[in-house]
């Protein structure tokens, strides 16, 4: 995998962390801003599933790409006689 995406993800991952604790802090009456955190942290999770969800679709057509190459090799040796 990519050093890049996986840098963002950490640093996504650890924004995520610092907006839970932020909205614990709130609650627990530390004077953070709650709706902040948490638009915040709503913010990071949209942006999270957007990697994840670029990932599994990037995966899937990769697998997709494999199963059409291998079937079309299929096709090729079964037409020329050459199942192995």
């Amino acid at each position: 995998m990519p050093e890049g995406p996986t840098n963002e993800l950490d640093a996504l991952l650890d924004a995520l962390e610092r907006c839970q604790a932020a909205r614990r802090e709130a609650v627990a009456g530390a004077g953070v801003d709650a709706e902040a955190a948490t638009a915040a942290q709503r913010d990071l999770w949209d942006r999270l599933t957007a990697i994840v969800d670029a990932r599994v679709v990037a995966a899937l057509r990769a697998a997709g790409v494999a199963r059409r190459v291998g079937a079309e090799e299929e096709d090729r040796r079964t037409a020329h006689g050459t199942d192995d």
